[in-house]
């Protein structure tokens, strides 16, 4: 190789080192923002989104709807149960405006697993010979929605949805509950009370 076309080609990789740097800043920017504010995607969960009417934003919330899983989860993980009882017929989703209104999705996301339980799911339950003491009667839970229904009332003496609650792994009540708030202060007070508390 002669000397003239070894000189062109460090005059070459001179003039592309700006540019590989520039490629090397680019792709390191591109990769750190694709990480920053990621958040936690539970394995098998339903995504439920809510949508701020005022900013446009959507917010991602991921849920079981079904409690056993959820259970299975949050022993695996080592999170408490935040407890959504709802329904299909409520329309408004009022449960994803108050988890809103915590302003931090991902936190919520790292500490709970989420499951969003519908009282008035007409899905009969495997077992439909189930009879329990509901208030001075007994009754016989046959669809998933009894089974919910029932589980509200009797863990946590209510029947109006939405309602948002804690339950550890043993299915017993922690922190405290709430219902459609909209209130930040209210929302975090609410959220602080179901965190795990670490030894």
């Amino acid at each position: 190789m002669s000397a003239v076309k070894i000189l062109l080609i460090f005059k070459l990789l001179n003039v592309l080192k700006p540019v590989r740097k520039a490629i090397i800043i680019i792709s390191s920017l591109f990769l750190f923002s694709s990480c920053v504010h990621k958040q936690v995607v539970p394995p098998n969960a339903t995504m439920f989104r809510y949508v701020d009417k005022d900013t446009h934003d959507t917010i991602k919330f991921y849920a079981y709807k079904d409690l056993d899983t959820a259970i299975y989860y949050a022993k695996k993980e080592n999170k408490n149960i935040l407890v959504v009882f709802s329904g299909w017929a409520t329309s408004t989703r009022g449960e994803w405006r108050t988890l809103a209104a915590f302003d931090d999705e991902k936190k919520i996301a790292e500490n709970f697993i989420i499951a969003w339980l519908p009282v008035d799911d007409k899905k009969p339950l495997i077992d439909t010979n189930q009879v329990v003491l509901w208030g001075n009667m007994n009754m016989k839970l046959k669809t998933i929605g009894d089974r919910y229904s029932f589980f509200q009332n009797d863990v946590f003496k209510a029947s109006c949805q939405p309602q948002l609650c804690f339950i550890d792994t043993m299915k017993m009540p922690i922190g405290e509950t709430t219902y459609a708030e909209w209130d930040k202060a209210a929302v975090t007070k609410f959220i602080n009370s179901g965190l795990k508390k670490h030894e």
